[in-house]
């Protein structure tokens, strides 16, 4: 089984065209189609896939051939949405080498494990706050996994593997002073 993340696909709502880098789309089938193609082409039906938030239109969960589909609940997913394996707020994924990747909708400065050099994805920002991040953040490890940003580093609409997602982050030595935790944590340590 393989992990694949998504964000941001937007499903049957013909506002994201005029969005980001999706104007190139005429249509919101079109649209949909094509997202809906690479998902299928990529993630086999005992994969896991991962969408970190703003999925659309909850019918077309029926047109991906993955059974296992996780909804970490976005600003414009339902609040209950019933297709779905799993419905959360934020989900914690292990990397094989035991590296953690901390996944929500939402960019966050800090996550749970950043202080241990954790890593982050997210949606939300369409691909239009990762230089921001980056300016403000050197080294960072969180990275937009939407499918805006996968067409700007990818080349294409479509989700990040796990592993694509470890290779991209482990090569970041992370913006959070680690030493500042370990120094914490000493001095927690000697006053018990």
């Amino acid at each position: 089984m393989k992990v694949w993340i998504t964000a941001d696909t937007h499903f049957g709502s013909p506002e994201i065209l005029n969005v980001a880098s999706r104007s190139q789309f005429s249509t919101i089938e079109e649209h949909d189609d094509h997202l809906l193609s690479y998902i299928n082409n990529l993630v086999h039906r005992n994969d896991r896939l991962i969408v970190a938030g703003d999925f659309g239109k909850e019918q077309y969960r029926h047109r991906i051939t993955c059974k296992d589909v996780v909804l970490i609940r976005g600003n414009h997913d339902k609040k209950n949405p019933k297709l779905f394996t799993r419905v959360l707020d934020g989900l914690s994924v292990r990397c094989p080498d035991g590296f953690k990747i901390w996944v929500s909708h939402y960019p966050h400065a800090y996550w749970d494990g950043s202080h241990n050099g954790h890593g982050h994805v997210y949606g939300h920002v369409h691909s239009l706050r990762e230089q921001t991040l980056d300016n403000r953040f050197p080294e960072r490890r969180s990275i937009d996994i939407g499918v805006d940003n996968a067409k700007r580093l990818l080349g294409e609409y479509r989700p990040f593997s796990l592993e694509e997602i470890h290779e991209r982050l482990i090569r970041r030595i992370g913006h959070d002073q680690l030493s500042f935790y370990r120094v914490l944590d000493e001095q927690k340590a000697k006053a018990k």
